[in-house]
């Protein structure tokens, strides 16, 4: 029996190494964390011949996943009428969807997908003609969104028209104006200011400068450059009126002088508010928005942007671990903190990602990955009276039966290895398990046979 999975978001990646199978695949697949180092940000279109995952998986159609706890054949993609049919081929640990276990879906939104130890992303490419863009530091990610926001900030930097940057709180407006600085290649500053700290009766100085110098304006300082306009429609309308005479004659007039000055700025407003509400509330020029409406774009809150939150982690908090060989949080977050930072919310966006992951860095140290436990705490504490943290309840995301607590931390594995010389055999007896348990724990915790036998070399040459 299907199952119709809720609209829950709507992102995704496309390639290092893309492939298509079929010719009327229009649903991603994408490898967004996994042991399988090789696979990371590996992306496949999933055609009329469908697509399987597995770890032997063969052929153009398969998405081979070096991971020990995916089965050799573990999940088959598929076109169906309603969207993406997701089928487990009877795998030993499941395929897991937005976090819980079953058989057969059909995904209809963007949906996260977990197989063993790898989490993957598959996103409807609803725009076939959105061409392929690379990454930037600004705009990270390869997800639909995002290239979406690449390619509208690409066309406005081939020429001078203001350009509207719309968005929830922390979605990334400043950083999509940075990045419109650089595409448009301007030789000039970036140069920001917030119009509504600026007090009545002070825009004409503040802007437009005056005739001495010591004040030169900001117009000025973003002469050859980008002037990004916080907060418009908090800007008097006898203001606006002005901002709009230097919008379109590209002239500005400092206080006291009695001619006009020639300033070349490219103009970007970003703003909190739906523009259209300003207007009928009486608070933005319909002129002005006009002008500005040459370039509309639009920041998507980080929620429907799952494929790009790893990428949007490393831009926000680079992640700084002293001594660990680690340079990205798509190395140090386990399979489950990944499950979980991809089904949060995040209603304060990009401000919220990071204060999580300047919290998340403290709970870790060394090798050691963070647990899903440990994004959990992060997510779901509150600053109490006495300065701790209170939990809140738990997030309703079941766990995989193999990756659960029961498992050992790499410290402990390495710790166990050493006293035992690398015998699997003694480590499963010391822990209870089958040696094939053990096997796959190493897997999870990065510890390669090269490691192992390096315990085993070590306890000979002793």
């Amino acid at each position: 029996m299907l199952r119709i999975l809720d609209d829950i978001t709507a992102p995704a990646h496309p390639p290092r190494s893309q492939r298509q199978v079929g010719d009327g695949g229009r649903w991603r697949v994408e490898v967004v964390a996994s042991p399988d180092a090789a696979m990371l940000g590996e992306s496949m279109l999933v055609g009329d011949g469908g697509v399987q995952l597995g770890r032997r998986v063969e052929g153009p159609a398969g998405l081979r996943i070096d991971d020990a706890l995916v089965s050799r054949a573990h999940t088959a993609l598929a076109l169906g009428k309603g969207g993406l049919e997701v089928r487990d081929l009877a795998s030993h640990n499941g395929t897991w969807i937005n976090g819980r276990r079953g058989a057969t879906y059909v995904c209809t939104a963007t949906t996260m997908l977990r197989v063993g130890a790898t989490v993957l992303v598959a996103e409807l490419e609803s725009d076939p003609r959105l061409a392929w863009s690379e990454p930037s530091v600004d705009v990270p990610g390869r997800s639909v969104h995002a290239r979406r926001i690449r390619a509208a900030l690409a066309e406005a930097a081939l020429d001078r028209e203001p350009v509207l940057v719309q968005g929830d709180t922390g979605t990334g407006k400043e950083h999509a104006a940075r990045e419109l600085h650089r595409l448009a290649a301007r030789t000039g500053q970036l140069v920001r200011v917030n119009l509504a700290t600026i007090p009545d009766g002070q825009f004409d100085p503040e802007l437009l400068g005056n005739l001495a110098g010591d004040l030169p304006g900001r117009l000025r300082e973003a002469d050859q450059g980008t002037l990004v306009l916080e907060g418009i429609g908090d800007l008097g309308l006898a203001a606006q009126a002005k901002l709009l005479h230097s919008i379109d004659t590209g002239l500005v007039r400092p206080v006291g002088a009695l001619q006009d000055v020639r300033v070349d700025v490219q103009f970007v407003a970003v703003s909190l508010d739906d523009a259209e509400t300003l207007v009928q509330q009486g608070r933005l020029r319909r002129e002005l928005l006009a002008r500005f409406r040459t370039h509309c774009i639009a920041m998507p809150p980080i929620r429907q942007r799952q494929a790009d939150l790893l990428a949007l982690c490393d831009a926000v908090q680079p992640l700084e671990r002293p001594g660990a060989a680690a340079t990205s949080w798509q190395q140090v977050l386990g399979a489950d903190a990944v499950e979980v930072l991809l089904l949060h919310d995040w209603p304060d966006n990009l401000r919220e990602l990071r204060a999580a992951l300047v919290r998340l860095g403290h709970l870790a140290v060394g090798e050691e990955r963070i647990s899903g436990d440990d994004l959990r705490y992060v997510l779901h504490a509150r600053r109490a009276a006495s300065g701790e943290f209170a939990a809140l309840p738990h997030l309703a995301t079941e766990r995989p039966p193999r990756v659960s607590k029961s498992m050992p931390s790499r410290r402990e594995l390495t710790r166990l290895l050493g006293e035992h010389a690398g015998n699997v055999n003694q480590l499963a007896h010391v822990l209870a398990c089958d040696r094939r348990q053990v096997y796959r724990w190493l897997s999870y915790a990065q510890i390669s046979r090269a490691e192992l036998e390096r315990f085993r070399r070590g306890a000979q040459a002793g």
